[in-house]
């Protein structure tokens, strides 16, 4: 069962709308499809970095449906598209919306505005900013593009909003976004900084007890680390993966993935990482970037 609600916030001066998202599921435990990346184009014959980001995709989708494993939600964090495409977009949502799940979703920094907007309004698609699950959890979903820019951050908007949603009720709670808000220990990708980092972990940091996790994408790699007592979790991106600790430019043989998350009503955050079972989207390791 699910419901959309808006919800007036006024707090600090600022006065907005947040759009959420209540679920109600039967399961003691929920569970959490984060699909991050995908990078997609207008036809499947167009290439990133020598693998076709579209075959690459559905392979994660029919992967998923054969685990016949029940899922609660799909958890989107951003970089859909690679060329910006009505087309592309079209095709992600509506291979998203035959795994029959409710969805959630946050722009990359590779998501164009105008051509997501029109396809969401098209398609009739909510585009929410948190989800409350089973009286017992919420996600909490930010916006970290930053316009024209590779590197993160948080408008003051969005800081505020999350302070509110942490401190207003006692939940359980799980932050998603594109860009990881902290170093993940490869150089060149550090130097995508996340604008304000320091304003988002200070915004958090008092919450921890109950703020159980961080799920982003962006660095197209498995990545976990503890910062101030909250997980950090980054997950593979359904296409291309990027070499963990590397100085420079640098892709990996491992496969496309997805990551699971299991969320417990005593506030217990696990997760896994799945990956495609066959290695047909090798990408040119020639490749300086993209």
């Amino acid at each position: 069962m699910r419901g959309s609600f808006h919800l007036h916030v006024d707090l600090k001066g600022l006065s907005f709308i947040l759009n959420l998202l209540k679920l109600r599921s039967k399961n003691r435990i929920i569970k959490i499809l984060q699909i991050t990346d995908t990078h997609l184009f207008k036809s499947s014959r167009e290439k990133l970095l020598g693998i076709s980001t579209n075959d690459s995709f559905l392979e994660v989708v029919s992967n998923i449906n054969k685990s016949q494993s029940e899922y609660d939600l799909v958890l989107i964090t951003g970089d859909i598209s690679q060329d910006h495409t009505y087309e592309s977009y079209e095709f992600f949502f509506h291979q998203i919306r035959s795994l029959k799940l409710p969805f959630v979703f946050i722009p990359g920094n590779h998501d164009e505005g105008i051509q997501l907007n029109n396809v969401i309004k098209q398609l009739k698609i909510e585009q929410y900013e948190q989800v409350l699950i089973n009286d017992s959890w919420q996600i909490i979903l930010l916006d970290s593009q930053v316009k024209n820019e590779v590197n993160g951050g948080l408008s003051d908007r969005q800081l505020f909003s999350l302070e509110q949603n942490l401190e207003s009720n006692s939940l359980f709670s799980l932050i998603a976004l594109h860009h990881p808000p902290l170093e993940c220990d490869c150089k060149w990708l550090d130097e995508h900084k996340f604008d304000n980092q320091h304003k988002f972990w200070s915004t958090i940091v008092n919450y921890s007890s109950k703020l159980k996790g961080i799920i982003c994408g962006h660095i197209h790699q498995n990545y976990e680390k503890n910062h101030h007592d909250i997980k950090l979790l980054a997950t593979p991106s359904t296409c291309i993966q990027f070499k963990p600790l590397s100085h420079e430019f640098c892709l990996d043989d491992k496969n496309p993935g997805w990551r699971v998350l299991e969320l417990s009503p005593d506030g217990k955050l696990t997760s896994e990482v799945f990956r495609i079972s066959n290695n047909n989207f090798l990408p040119d390791f020639e490749s300086k970037g993209y």
